[in-house]
């Protein structure tokens, strides 16, 4: 991606490009684990592209402002180089590198088989996001997600957690 195709495909989706997933790994030349990743990269963007899910790269040293929006560290020690971001509507949805809830970085390897688990690339895309469905898996961890952090605020304020229908 260049900075205009980035901003119109990715961040500001219009039309059609709005139905469409981007994979994009954020990159320095520099960096040893990037260059491992690339034909891994490669080949996933071959064997799982298609009319819902798209892959891009983002070079960092000439599009230093990313960096900065994405929250990614750059500097020589890093852990979060290289980071993978899948984004749907102009929002994020997922990461790799992940972080603890402390805010470190979770160093994982990044292996095809994890890119594959961690980004659902086997699943159908509309599986994964369609906004109506109830079978969606990432739909179904963000509410999970949002349950707990309910729960976890009910539990600071001396409540008890609510009870759903499988509890009762």
């Amino acid at each position: 991606f260049n900075t205009v195709s980035f901003d119109a495909k990715v961040l500001k989706p219009e039309g059609h490009d709005r139905k469409i997933m981007h994979l994009v790994v954020f990159y320095e030349d520099w960096c040893d684990k990037c260059n491992v990743l690339d034909p891994i990269f490669a080949k996933l963007s071959i064997k799982y592209s298609d009319a819902r899910r798209r892959w891009g790269k983002v070079d960092l040293q000439r599009m230093p402002e990313y960096a900065e929006e994405f929250k990614i560290d750059t500097s020589g020690f890093t852990k979060q180089l290289p980071t993978v971001i899948c984004f749907y509507k102009g929002r994020e949805l997922r990461r790799l590198p992940q972080f603890t809830t402390g805010g470190k970085v979770i160093d994982n390897i990044m292996a095809e088989q994890t890119l594959i688990k961690h980004f659902e690339l086997e699943t159908d895309v509309h599986t994964i996001l369609h906004p109506n469905s109830k079978t969606s898996t990432w739909r179904m961890k963000e509410e999970e997600e949002k349950k707990k952090k309910e729960d976890l605020k009910r539990k600071k304020a001396g409540k008890k957690p609510k009870r759903t229908n499988e509890q009762d």
